[in-house]
């Protein structure tokens, strides 16, 4: 690690190069916690004088490491490591698409808005990133692996597992704690955070067991075409059933389709209709609930529903439904939790269910 001291040295060249070594070597020993939050720098004097540049130099260096967030100018009273330097307090919240992206779900929308709350009612700064991958090389992909580069985050909370970021610095860099919100990967091996689907579909059946239901459908994004299968025991330990073609997936590129699939299932001229229905991703909700009004039937009376949601962001329904997911502050709080331990380099666990809970449970 570089150290600042007051021994002198030949002037470097050029004044670009000289700045960047005062801000490297400056940034190096506040990371390193040699030059502590709140502690005082030396003075541009002794700082030209180290360095052999002028004071021009030295002045660019101060107001890029102060632009950066780790020093603070306080006129006479001398320049101050900040009392929150960046890679201590900023925490990056990475997703992989753009809110106005056709692959854009859900569940980042809650956990961009839960990012705004806790950044307004923490005191904490999520700094965001969106369409983050290395094929794309979009501006946000570019400004984290510069800020990751340059130690100005404190760790990296991935929305969705970091495919697109494998074999760089956003990845591999050392020294940053890392977490992903995902299913167990072989590619990559980051704590991780699931929410776990088999508490919601354990959930939503018991549900609608109780609620005298017998015949049950499922429509579900794709990825989740084996429920029905994974829910046999449980549906005949119930005394209930579905049928094959009760089981609808949706790809969550064309979310709509789910009105005309909803409305065939229920559909007055089908022979056997079910008497309950679980949507199992909220982005399909507005749209199965309006196939259930245009197919004329009565909810609850005709059929429950359990529908998905990412609290506390539910989805617009045109008919009650009994709303179960999962916690989107639960998620997000535990992730940032979890880097602050690893930053204090206590361990945190390999893999952390969220489990699924209905409205009521969450008040």
């Amino acid at each position: 690690m570089r150290r600042i001291n007051s021994t002198s040295r030949p002037r470097l060249g050029r004044p670009a190069v000289q700045q960047d070594l005062i801000v490297q070597e400056i940034r190096d020993q506040i990371v390193a916690g040699e030059l502590l939050p709140g502690s005082r720098l030396p003075t541009r004097e002794s700082i030209s004088q180290k360095y052999g540049a002028g004071a021009n130099t030295v002045q660019r260096a101060i107001d890029k490491l102060r632009d950066d967030g780790f020093i603070l100018s306080n006129g006479r009273n001398g320049t101050h490591v900040s009392p929150e330097p960046p890679h201590l307090t900023r925490y990056a919240l990475v997703f992989p698409s753009v809110p106005s992206d056709s692959q854009w779900v859900r569940f980042w929308t809650a956990l961009n808005n839960e990012a705004i709350s806790v950044q307004r009612n923490q005191g904490r700064t999520l700094a965001i990133y969106y369409g983050v991958s290395r094929d794309h090389g979009s501006n946000d992909y570019l400004a984290l692996q510069q800020d990751v580069l340059d130690h100005r985050v404190a760790g990296i909370i991935f929305a969705t597992p970091p495919f697109g970021v494998l074999n760089t610095p956003v990845l591999d860099e050392p020294g940053i704690p890392r977490i992903s919100i995902m299913a167990e990967s072989d590619e990559v091996k980051l704590p991780r955070i699931t929410p776990d689907i088999n508490s919601f579909f354990d959930q939503a059946i018991k549900f609608l067991h109780e609620r005298g239901c017998r015949k049950i459908a499922f429509l579900n994004p794709s990825g989740l075409e084996n429920t029905p299968s994974q829910c046999a025991e449980l549906l005949a330990a119930k005394g209930m059933m579905t049928q094959p073609f009760w089981n609808q997936i949706v790809h969550l590129s064309l979310p709509h389709t789910a009105q005309n699939l909803v409305q065939l299932l229920m559909h007055v001229t089908q022979n056997e209709r079910p008497d309950g229905l679980i949507i199992g991703d909220d982005n399909l909700v507005e749209y199965a609930t309006a196939g259930l009004v245009a197919a004329g039937v009565r909810v609850p009376d005709d059929i429950q529903v359990v529908a998905h949601c990412n609290f506390p962001w539910p989805t617009p329904s045109v008919v009650p439904v009994r709303r179960l997911g999962y916690d989107a502050r639960q998620v997000l709080q535990t992730a940032i939790d979890y880097v602050d331990a690893m930053r204090r380099g206590e361990p945190v666990p390999q893999a952390t269910p969220i489990y699924a809970r209905f409205e009521d449970e969450l008040l």
